[in-house]
């Protein structure tokens, strides 16, 4: 319950920020650098866990894909972002739940266990911070598009950083396992442009 409870304070935190209009100063990823997205400036955490992960985590071909898309839209508050931003929300739902099925493949029992009652905590933790991130962004902006683009942005930023994760564990359990120590993260996403 604590840690409910303590991911609640921090997305409530990270809600007031994004509202308020402050920015996270995140590191720039290789996807940044090879031409971020100001759309998504303050959304993308970056990953810093000392293993070969973050290297597959800040070249993942959806963020690639995402940014390029998005760049091609002039108008961030236009239902034509919205429609890309649901669309991707949706690619990295279908990402989570691949990045656990391979986590869940790679663990022994023991682990298997922990990570099936950590994602179903996560589940519960996913309603309630959807749910929030509707009523915040509904105090603070008035504009019906505005309010779906940034609610959009919220529950697509809420996915990819679960599935990757959850990449991440399978990352870590696959490559100990692996004679080389190295395991590859199969995305489902591929980017045929990219």
């Amino acid at each position: 319950m604590k840690r409910i409870g303590s991911m609640l304070l921090v997305f409530v935190l990270s809600a007031l920020m994004l509202l308020s209009g402050c920015e996270s100063k995140a590191q720039p990823s290789a996807a940044d650098a090879a031409g971020g997205s100001a759309y998504l400036d303050g959304f993308r955490p970056a990953f810093s866990t000392g293993t070969g992960f973050e290297e597959i985590a800040a070249a993942n071909p959806l963020d690639k894909a995402f940014i390029r898309e998005t760049e091609a839209i002039a108008n961030a508050a236009s239902d034509e972002m919205l429609e890309v931003t649901l669309r991707y929300g949706d690619y990295w739902k279908d990402e989570m739940n691949n990045a656990f099925a391979l986590a869940n493949g790679a663990a022994n029992s023991e682990q298997s266990v922990a990570l099936q009652n950590e994602q179903e905590s996560w589940g519960l933790y996913e309603e309630d911070h959807l749910a929030l991130s509707g009523v915040m962004t509904g105090v603070r902006q008035g504009d019906d598009t505005q309010k779906n683009n940034t609610n959009a942005l919220v529950r697509l930023n809420l996915y990819r950083t679960r599935a990757l994760a959850l990449y991440e564990y399978y990352y870590v359990l696959a490559s100990s396992a692996s004679p080389g120590g190295e395991a590859s993260v199969p995305f489902l996403f591929q980017d045929d442009n990219g």
